[in-house]
């Protein structure tokens, strides 16, 4: 049988030699009734963008980004 992956002997080399680093306090995302509105305002509510092929331009495609910073500019 061959060993494929490297023996036991090498393991847990990278997560010893990473910096320890505490925890970020973040933001709770929304939840329930809120979060089900923001997700179809995002989905059906804003100026849909579609390929040349029909299909819609998924949110975080290239075409979709150059569009939204020429309309900030």
């Amino acid at each position: 049988m061959a060993r494929v992956h490297g023996g036991l002997a090498h393991v847990g080399k990278v997560r010893k030699a990473t910096a320890k680093m505490e925890k970020l306090e973040k933001k709770r995302d929304k939840r329930g009734r809120c979060a089900k509105r923001i997700r179809y305002n995002r989905l059906f509510c804003t100026k849909m963008f579609f390929a040349p092929n029909g299909k819609r331009i998924g949110p975080n495609s290239a075409q979709l980004q150059e569009a939204r910073r020429n309309a900030l500019a």
